[in-house]
C-alpha cells in the first residue's frame, strides 16, 4: 500500500530559491466525528485493507529514513502481534486476497498468509507472519504486489519479479515489463489481460499483455481501456479520413465483439453503458445500451453519465436543468440549480455548481459544493468550498477561514446524515472506509536535529523556528546554539545547490552579537539575488506544497507579542 503521504512528497522548483524541501508532517487515524483513534503524531499512516492501518513513527535521528517503530494497529486504534526476523523492523504489511472486501479484520494478528515487508540495515526484504524470512533484506524498494508478484527494485530498476510462496524470481524482460509504468497503463489486470502502451512505431499503439507479460493483444490499437470485469475492454481505431475515431469492443482474444458502431462506449456498469452516436447532422447524443447492445434508454440526450448503481446523469436539451433519472429514463430529481457536474460515491452525490470553465471540471479548486443524497435530498450547500477528498460515501471540505494559516485548513466532514465535524485543523483528511480517515497535519515545532541533518528542509524549519522563537535581538550564542555554526560567514545554507552551486542560504546580520536583520539569498549561474532584510519579528506564512513555479515565499506577518 502506497503511504499516504506520498500522494504529497512531490518535488517543486522556488521561483524565488529554487529550493526543494519537505515539511514533516504527522498523521493520525480519526472518525466521522473527528475524534482521534490514535495520537497524532505519526510520520505516516497508510490503510491496508480490511479495517487494517499501518503507522510509522517520527525520528528526528533521521525523518527521511523509515522509523525502527512500524505498527499494525486495528480500527480501534489496537496494535496487532507481528512478529519479524532479528534487526529487522516493520515498514509494510500486504494482505492475502483472501481478506480483500471482506469485513474489518477482528483477530489479534494479520489474516493468515500475510506478507511483512521488514528493513535492515543492508536494505528492504520479506518475511511471513511468524518472523521467516522470505527474501534477505538487502534491496533498495519492495514495489507492490501485482499477479502475485512482487516487485524488486535494485540500482533504481525492477531487478527481478518475486513470488513470496515460491520464493522464485523471474527476471524475463515480460514479466518485469507488467511493472513498467511507463509501458503499462494502470496496472490493472481482468481477464487475465492488462493494457500497455508501444510506443516503438511513429504512432503510440495499444495492446494487451497476459498475467506472464506475454502480448496476448499484439498492439494496434490508437486507444484502448482496460478489461472490465464482464471481460470487455473499449477500443478505438480511426476512420479511413483519420478526421474520427470509431469505437468498439473486444474480447480477451482481441475479436471485435459484433455490435453497432459508437463514437465512444463509456464502461459497463451493472450490465448497462452509456454510448455517444454521431446523427447525421452531425449533432453528438448519448443513450444506454445493454450487453446484447439493444437500446435500453433511445440516444436522445445532450448528456448523459453514470453515477452509480441506477443513477444517471441527464440533460435532455442545451439549457435544460441537470436532472438525475434511473436507466430507463425515468426522473429522479434535478440537480440544484447552476450544477454543471456530479459524481457519487456510496450514496453521496457531490455538486460542483457555478460556471463550468474549468478544461477539466473536477479540478480540487474553490467551487460551490452542494451534497445531496441518492434520493436528491440536499444534505449541505455552501460557496467558495476546496474539495479535499471525496470517498466511502464521506465529503472533506475546506472553506476559508478569516487569519487561517496556510499550513493547515479548516475542514468539514459530511455524510449523508449532514455535517458529523467542523473545524477540523488539518493539511488534508483522506476517508478510507465508512468512518475512518486519515488526517495529515504539517508539523510546525522546530527541530534542530532536523535543521542540522537536511539541508533541503531548512525553508521548513525556518518557518518553525521564527514561529517559535523571537530572532531578532536573539544573542549569537543562542543562534548557534539551536542552528548551529554558520555553514559560511553569517549564513546558513537552505539549499545544497548543484554543479558546484552555492545554491540557496538564509544571511544574518548581527550588532553587539545580537541578531538585527536577515534575509534569503540565492546563487544562479554564478549571480546572486538577495530579498530584502526582515528587521522585525515575524511569522513566516508558506504554502506547503505549491505547484512547480509558484513562489514558495508566500508571506511575512508581523509578529504580535504574547
Amino acid at each position: 500500500m502506497i503511504l499516504i503521504i506520498i500522494l504529497f512528497l512531490t518535488s517543486w522548483v522556488s521561483s524565488n530559491l529554487a529550493a526543494q524541501s519537505f515539511p514533516r508532517i504527522k498523521c493520525t487515524i480519526i472518525d466521522t466525528a473527528g475524534r482521534e483513534i490514535v495520537p497524532c503524531n505519526f510520520r505516516s499512516v497508510s490503510y491496508v485493507g480490511s479495517g487494517l492501518f499501518l503507522l510509522r513513527e517520527v525520528t528526528d535521528t533521521n525523518s527521511v529514513q523509515p522509523s525502527a517503530s512500524g505498527h499494525v494497529v486495528n480500527e480501534h486504534g489496537k496494535e496487532l502481534q507481528v512478529q519479524v526476523p532479528k534487526n529487522t523492523f516493520l515498514t509494510n504489511l500486504f494482505l492475502p486476497k483472501s481478506a480483500d472486501g471482506k469485513a474489518a479484520w477482528a483477530g489479534t494478528s494479520p489474516p493468515a498468509g500475510s506478507i511483512v515487508e521488514i528493513y535492515s540495515s543492508q536494505g528492504y526484504g520479506l518475511a511471513d507472519l511468524e518472523g521467516n524470512i522470505l527474501l534477505e533484506p538487502e534491496f533498495q524498494q519492495i514495489g507492490r504486489e501485482k499477479i502475485g508478484l512482487f516487485s524488486v527494485y535494485k540500482d533504481g530498476k525492477v531487478a527481478f519479479a518475486f513470488d513470496a510462496l515460491s520464493r522464485k524470481r523471474f527476471s524475463e524482460a515480460g514479466t518485469l515489463a507488467l511493472f513498467d509504468y511507463g509501458t503499462v497503463a494502470d496496472g490493472k489486470i481482468f481477464a487475465n489481460r492488462m493494457l500497455f502502451i508501444d510506443r516503438s512505431g511513429q504512432t503510440p499503439l495499444w495492446g494487451y499483455f497476459d498475467s506472464a507479460g506475454r502480448v496476448a493483444i499484439k498492439p494496434q490499437f490508437e486507444g484502448a481501456t482496460s478489461f472490465d470485469q464482464d471481460g470487455f475492454a473499449r477500443v478505438w481505431s480511426a476512420y479511413a479520413d483519420l478526421k474520427r475515431r470509431r469505437c468498439y469492443l473486444i474480447d480477451q482474444h482481441g475479436h471485435r465483439i459484433s455490435s453497432p458502431e459508437y463514437e465512444n462506449i463509456f464502461g459497463f456498469h451493472h450490465g448497462l453503458a452509456v454510448v455517444r452516436i454521431r446523427t447525421k447532422d452531425g449533432t453528438l447524443r448519448y443513450g444506454i445500451i445493454d450487453k446484447k447492445f439493444n437500446y435500453v434508454l433511445q440516444p436522445n440526450w445532450m448528456r448523459l453519465e453514470f453515477l452509480s448503481g441506477e443513477n444517471y446523469l441527464a440533460q435532455r436539451n442545451s439549457g435544460d436543468q441537470l436532472t438525475c433519472i434511473k436507466a430507463d429514463g425515468s426522473g429522479l430529481f434535478e440537480f440544484p440549480p447552476e450544477t454543471f457536474a456530479a459524481k457519487e460515491s456510496d450514496g453521496l452525490i457531490l455538486c460542483y455548481q457555478g460556471s463550468n470553465s474549468d478544461e477539466n471540471r473536477f479540478v480540487k479548486e474553490r467551487k460551490n459544493i452542494s451534497l445531496l443524497t441518492s434520493d436528491g435530498k440536499t444534505v449541505f450547500s455552501a460557496r467558495n468550498c476546496q474539495e479535499i477528498a471525496f470517498a466511502n460515501g464521506t465529503a472533506v471540505l475546506a472553506q476559508d477561514v478569516v487569519g487561517q494559516s496556510k499550513i493547515e485548513k479548516s475542514c468539514t466532514i459530511i455524510t449523508k446524515s449532514g455535517i458529523t465535524a467542523s473545524g477540523i485543523k488539518a493539511w488534508y483528511v483522506n476517508p478510507v472506509g465508512s468512518d475512518r480517515l486519515i488526517k495529515s497535519t504539517i508539523d510546525p515545532s522546530f527541530s534542530p536535529v532536523v535543521w542540522k541533518r537536511e539541508v533541503n528542509s531548512r525553508n521548513e524549519q525556518f518557518a518553525n523556528f521564527l514561529r517559535s522563537y523571537d530572532l531578532i535581538g536573539m544573542p549569537r550564542s543562542q543562534v548557534e546554539a539551536l542552528l548551529g555554526k554558520p555553514d559560511f560567514g553569517n549564513c546558513y545554507r537552505n539549499y545544497a545547490g548543484m554543479c558546484g552551486s552555492v545554491g540557496g542560504w538564509i544571511e544574518f546580520e548581527y550588532a553587539a552579537d545580537r541578531v538585527t536583520g536577515w534575509r534569503w539569498a540565492s546563487q544562479t549561474y554564478r549571480e546572486n539575488t538577495y530579498k530584502p532584510w526582515v528587521t522585525t519579528n515575524v511569522i513566516y506564512d508558506y504554502i506547503p506544497f505549491p505547484r512547480i513555479g509558484e513562489d514558495r515565499i508566500q508571506e511575512l506577518i508581523p509578529k504580535r507579542s504574547p
